[in-house]
Protein backbone atom coordinates (compact mmCIF):
# COMPACT_ATOMS: atom_id res chain seq x y z
CA UNK A 1 0.00 0.00 0.00
CA UNK A 2 1.33 3.58 -1.17
CA UNK A 3 1.12 6.49 1.15
CA UNK A 4 1.70 10.31 -0.57
CA UNK A 5 2.33 12.73 2.27
CA UNK A 6 3.50 16.07 0.71
CA UNK A 7 6.23 15.60 -1.54
CA UNK A 8 7.40 12.32 0.38
CA UNK A 9 6.33 9.17 -1.12
CA UNK A 10 6.60 6.18 0.95
CA UNK A 11 5.74 2.41 0.96
CA UNK A 12 3.82 0.27 4.17
CA UNK A 13 3.94 -3.51 4.12
CA UNK A 14 0.88 -4.65 4.48
CA UNK A 15 2.43 -7.14 7.53
CA UNK A 16 3.81 -4.29 9.65
CA UNK A 17 1.86 -4.22 12.49
CA UNK A 18 0.61 -0.27 12.76
CA UNK A 19 -2.87 0.15 12.69
CA UNK A 20 -4.07 2.63 10.14
CA UNK A 21 -5.11 6.21 10.67
CA UNK A 22 -8.51 7.59 10.24
CA UNK A 23 -6.96 9.07 7.01
CA UNK A 24 -6.21 5.92 6.04
CA UNK A 25 -9.53 4.40 6.99
CA UNK A 26 -11.46 7.12 4.70
CA UNK A 27 -12.05 5.49 1.35
CA UNK A 28 -12.23 8.17 -1.74
CA UNK A 29 -15.53 9.32 -2.38
CA UNK A 30 -17.07 8.80 -5.41
CA UNK A 31 -17.57 11.30 -8.03
CA UNK A 32 -21.59 11.70 -8.56
CA UNK A 33 -21.14 11.50 -12.03
CA UNK A 34 -19.62 8.02 -11.79
CA UNK A 35 -22.30 6.90 -9.49
CA UNK A 36 -24.79 8.18 -11.59
CA UNK A 37 -23.48 6.15 -14.47
CA UNK A 38 -23.01 2.88 -12.20
CA UNK A 39 -26.05 3.65 -11.53
CA UNK A 40 -27.94 3.96 -14.93
CA UNK A 41 -25.73 1.15 -16.23
CA UNK A 42 -27.21 -1.14 -13.47
CA UNK A 43 -30.76 -0.08 -14.22
CA UNK A 44 -29.84 -0.75 -17.70
CA UNK A 45 -28.95 -4.33 -17.38
CA UNK A 46 -31.83 -4.88 -14.57
CA UNK A 47 -34.18 -3.81 -17.41
CA UNK A 48 -32.30 -5.98 -20.08
CA UNK A 49 -32.48 -9.03 -17.49
CA UNK A 50 -36.17 -8.63 -17.22
CA UNK A 51 -37.28 -8.28 -20.35
CA UNK A 52 -34.94 -11.63 -21.33
CA UNK A 53 -37.08 -13.32 -18.65
CA UNK A 54 -40.07 -12.47 -19.72
CA UNK A 55 -39.35 -13.16 -23.30
CA UNK A 56 -38.64 -16.77 -21.94
CA UNK A 57 -41.78 -17.02 -20.37
CA UNK A 58 -43.82 -15.56 -23.44
CA UNK A 59 -41.48 -18.09 -26.05
CA UNK A 60 -41.70 -21.33 -23.61
CA UNK A 61 -45.72 -20.70 -23.46
CA UNK A 62 -46.30 -20.60 -27.14
CA UNK A 63 -43.90 -23.37 -27.71
CA UNK A 64 -46.76 -25.20 -25.25
CA UNK A 65 -49.54 -24.14 -27.22
CA UNK A 66 -47.78 -25.17 -30.67
CA UNK A 67 -46.92 -28.75 -28.93
CA UNK A 68 -50.91 -29.15 -28.33
CA UNK A 69 -51.73 -28.01 -31.51
CA UNK A 70 -49.28 -30.52 -33.04
CA UNK A 71 -50.13 -33.32 -31.17
CA UNK A 72 -54.28 -32.49 -32.21
CA UNK A 73 -53.07 -32.48 -36.28
CA UNK A 74 -50.88 -35.68 -35.37
CA UNK A 75 -53.97 -37.07 -33.99
CA UNK A 76 -55.64 -36.35 -37.00
CA UNK A 77 -53.78 -37.47 -39.36
CA UNK A 78 -53.69 -40.50 -38.05
CA UNK A 79 -57.57 -40.66 -38.39
CA UNK A 80 -57.39 -39.53 -41.93
CA UNK A 81 -54.83 -42.39 -42.79
CA UNK A 82 -56.96 -45.01 -41.16
CA UNK A 83 -60.05 -43.78 -43.59
CA UNK A 84 -57.56 -43.72 -46.67
CA UNK A 85 -56.45 -47.11 -45.76
CA UNK A 86 -60.42 -48.08 -45.52
CA UNK A 87 -60.98 -46.18 -49.35
CA UNK A 88 -58.17 -47.84 -50.71
CA UNK A 89 -59.76 -50.58 -49.97
CA UNK A 90 -62.75 -50.80 -51.14
CA UNK A 91 -61.46 -49.19 -54.08
CA UNK A 92 -59.10 -52.61 -54.56
CA UNK A 93 -62.71 -54.48 -53.50
CA UNK A 94 -64.31 -52.64 -56.24
CA UNK A 95 -62.06 -53.73 -59.21
CA UNK A 96 -63.32 -57.52 -58.38
CA UNK A 97 -65.96 -58.84 -59.95
CA UNK A 98 -66.88 -61.05 -57.77
CA UNK A 99 -67.82 -58.74 -54.68
CA UNK A 100 -69.56 -56.72 -58.06
CA UNK A 101 -72.05 -59.24 -58.10
CA UNK A 102 -72.36 -59.71 -54.68
CA UNK A 103 -73.31 -55.56 -54.15
CA UNK A 104 -75.47 -55.44 -57.21
CA UNK A 105 -77.03 -58.85 -55.16
CA UNK A 106 -77.58 -56.84 -52.00
CA UNK A 107 -79.02 -54.20 -53.63
CA UNK A 108 -81.51 -56.08 -55.52
CA UNK A 109 -80.03 -56.44 -59.04
CA UNK A 110 -79.98 -59.64 -60.87
CA UNK A 111 -78.79 -61.15 -64.03
CA UNK A 112 -80.61 -62.38 -66.67
CA UNK A 113 -82.59 -66.41 -66.13
CA UNK A 114 -81.74 -65.85 -62.32
CA UNK A 115 -83.82 -66.31 -59.54
CA UNK A 116 -83.78 -63.88 -56.15
CA UNK A 117 -84.88 -65.33 -53.19
CA UNK A 118 -84.71 -63.41 -49.59
CA UNK A 119 -83.82 -65.18 -46.93
CA UNK A 120 -85.52 -63.59 -43.33
CA UNK A 121 -83.01 -64.60 -40.47
CA UNK A 122 -84.32 -64.66 -37.32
Amino acid sequence: MALERGNVFQMRHNHSKKKPTDEEKTKQAVHPIVRRRRLLWLSIMLLFIGWTLVQLLVQKNEMWDLEDHLQAKEAELKTVQSKTDVLKKEIKQLHNDEYLLEQAHKMGYREENEALYKVEEN
